[in-house]
């Protein structure tokens, strides 16, 4: 067998790279060195201020209006009476409010963090 270019074998779980050259036939096989020291901390991200809030909608309503004052457009899971979580739209018309859109009037919760 013949090959234009050497083949190489990364096998990630053992950390092992195998190496072929086909002229002359040669099998390396090594091992990474240890690791590095780690490297500096990056820059705070959008949702660095952290929060959660929890929106009850008591009245079924098919649009919920939720001004909750993070600054920011946090992520927005929405459930069910049940506590199932359902599928809605989700807009944000500024960092201090999110709409959520229903198909149906529905009551239940919308958890923001």
């Amino acid at each position: 067998m013949t090959l234009a270019n050497p083949v190489i074998i990364r096998v990630t779980e053992e950390r092992t790279v195998i190496r072929v050259e086909t002229v002359p036939r040669i099998i390396r096989v090594s091992t990474p060195g240890l690791q590095g020291p780690p490297g500096p901390p990056g820059p705070p991200g959008e949702g660095s201020e952290g929060g959660s809030y929890t929106h009850t909608q008591s009245t079924p309503e098919t649009v919920w209006t939720i001004v909750h004052g993070f600054g920011r457009r946090p992520v927005v899971a929405v459930e069910g009476p049940d506590g199932f979580e359902i599928d809605a739209g989700v807009s944000w018309p500024d960092t201090n409010t999110v709409i959520v859109t229903l198909g149906a009037a529905t009551a239940g919760r919308a958890h923001l963090s």
